[in-house]
């Protein structure tokens, strides 16, 4: 019986690490479809790589979570703010996590293969 709050515990770290990685990959996802010859390529040409208007929309994983994040959240989720607040700053460490991966491994492939 002792056990019962650390597993309630485990139980929402776990809930709370699954929201937080698919706002996580929802958001790449997106972001991978403005890519060019993706299906949601024309975005580009309608809002320009210019500015800063563009990196929260489809430009830059890390802006566009807490965005994207914040919708997903609302429809998804909607627990409560505090929830929120701790789910979407999650997977916006999440994001940078994982760009900082995909950089890494393009630096990689770009010194191997120079």
């Amino acid at each position: 019986m002792e056990n019962i709050p650390w597993l309630l515990l485990n139980m929402i770290f776990h809930y709370k690490m699954s929201n937080m990685l698919y706002i996580t990959l929802i958001v790449i996802f997106i972001h991978a479809c403005t890519w060019q010859g993706m299906i949601l390529e024309k975005v580009r040409t309608i809002i320009k790589p210019e500015g800063m208007i563009y990196k929260p929309i489809y430009g830059c994983p890390i802006c566009m979570t807490p965005w994207w994040g914040t919708l997903i959240y609302w429809i998804f989720f909607h627990i409560s703010w505090q929830d929120w607040f701790l789910t979407v700053g999650g997977a916006a460490g999440l994001t940078v996590i994982a760009v900082t991966f995909i950089d890494a491994r393009d630096a990689f492939l770009k010194y191997y293969n120079n």
